[in-house]
């Protein structure tokens, strides 16, 4: 894994983050 792959997996792991959360707060109230 290069240096830019990685910057893209982490730029995809903090876009993905913050719908997980949303998501769960929206089923476990």
């Amino acid at each position: 894994m290069n240096l830019d792959d990685k910057s893209l997996f982490l730029g995809a792991m903090e876009d993905v983050q913050p719908l997980k959360h949303n998501h769960d707060v929206h089923w476990h109230p």
